[in-house]
């Protein structure tokens, strides 16, 4: 591949690959909302509804995040003459992957404590 080639393909990856963090963003944000103004509210089957459309959700789009953010690892360890800046050679499919789960975990965590406070 040429170097405009190669700059191209790690843009449409890095393009795709925030889009798929952005909607991770917007159904965390969501799934955080609901917990806090319907979270005491709701039938525990309702919880567990939405807490696995989230979670499933999440998945996904994590994946798809992760899975682009490999192939644009994987084109600046291909082509490392036409990649100069040092960030792009930075993890960011592990450092994806664990902001991803650690929000999960906290988004579920937030819901269990709406709909257990601690009184005293």
């Amino acid at each position: 591949m040429s170097e405009a080639e190669v700059i191209e393909m790690i843009n449409l990856h890095a393009g795709n690959s925030m889009s798929a963090y952005s909607i991770f963003v917007t159904l965390t944000f969501a799934y955080l909302t609901a917990s806090y103004f319907a979270g005491e509210k709701l039938s525990l089957l309702q919880v567990f509804i939405i807490s696995v459309l989230y979670v499933t959700s999440s998945a996904a789009f994590t994946a798809i995040t992760v899975l682009h953010v490999q192939s644009f690892e994987a084109l600046v360890a291909q082509y490392p003459n036409f990649i100069y800046a040092r960030l792009w050679r930075f993890p960011w499919a592990l450092v994806g992957s664990l902001l991803a789960i650690g929000g999960v975990i906290a988004s579920l965590y937030f819901m269990w404590n709406v709909r257990h406070p601690h009184t005293k």
